[in-house]
């Protein structure tokens, strides 16, 4: 197998999350390109990183993917304001079940393991009289061709 598998991840991913309306009732969208004038909160598809695995005759790869949640203090969804960090992290923990809880279908790949590996609460900005809030999260998937 030749290329790269973080094209077949990010689509299965994407569709993962936009697919889960618990999960989209609690953010204004999932993005790999925000688009202008998108109000918080709101996830995009941040950085990943692949090493090719091969063993034992099998063509498989080592994704890491990050996600990044961002969020404001007052933003409104569903008719709820937050402030602090507990609504980036409630999104946080909804984006670890949605991701974890049934293995992601990942054309030319068999998944063998995707897993949390961590979360990362970023320092709050302030700009304008607004708290902007920002949490980073990690998962590694480890995929075999199929």
């Amino acid at each position: 197998m030749t290329g790269t598998a973080i094209l077949n991840l990010q689509p299965a991913e994407y569709a993962r999350l936009t697919g889960n309306a618990p999960f989209m009732a609690l953010v204004n969208g999932v993005f790999d390109s925000v688009p202008q004038g998108t109000q918080r909160p709101y996830v995009t598809l941040g950085e990943a990183t692949e090493i090719p695995m091969r063993e034992f005759a099998n063509d498989g790869r080592e994704v890491t993917r990050t996600f990044h949640i961002f969020d404001q203090d007052g933003a409104v969804v569903g008719g709820v304001a937050a402030t602090g960090n507990k609504r980036g992290q409630t999104i946080l923990n909804s984006l670890i079940t949605v991701l974890e809880s049934v293995p992601l279908t990942v054309e030319g790949f068999a998944v063998v393991d995707y897993v949390y590996e961590f979360g990362e609460p970023m320092p709050a900005e302030e700009s304008d009289d607004v708290v902007y809030r920002h949490i980073v999260a990690r998962f590694r998937a480890t995929l075999e061709a199929a």
